[in-house]
């Protein structure tokens, strides 16, 4: 899961580099998310098929990195339709993370 959506996400990232690009938002939250969305997607890449709870950290490190850029962008009074994308692709991408972790947690068998 961690793996799909991660590079889901990552591509949605790299879709807002290019509409930002085209639309003259931000330079510089613009250049961050189109390098946010092809680090999610090279990061997805590289986790294994198996990876446990481990495959949680890349997407919550993506997912915190956004909303610093999400406060940054906010103080800054940055390009305001890119400001609230890149709050919501934090939130997915953390909401990818948690799932994961759910999914991971291995249930708790009974031995006779």
């Amino acid at each position: 899961m961690a793996r799909f959506g991660s590079v889901v996400l990552g591509a949605a990232l790299v879709v807002l580099w290019i509409i930002g690009l085209n639309q003259g938002a931000t330079m510089w939250l613009t250049w961050l998310l189109g390098l946010a969305g092809l680090t999610a997607i090279v990061v997805a890449a590289m986790l294994p098929a198996e990876h446990g709870r481990e495959g949680a950290k890349p997407p919550a490190l993506v997912g915190f990195a956004l909303f610093a850029l999400w406060i940054l962008a906010v103080a800054s009074r940055a390009t305001p339709w890119l400001t609230w994308w890149t709050f919501a692709l934090g939130v997915a991408h953390l909401a990818i993370a948690a799932m994961e972790v759910r999914h991971a947690a291995h249930p708790l068998r009974r031995v006779m």
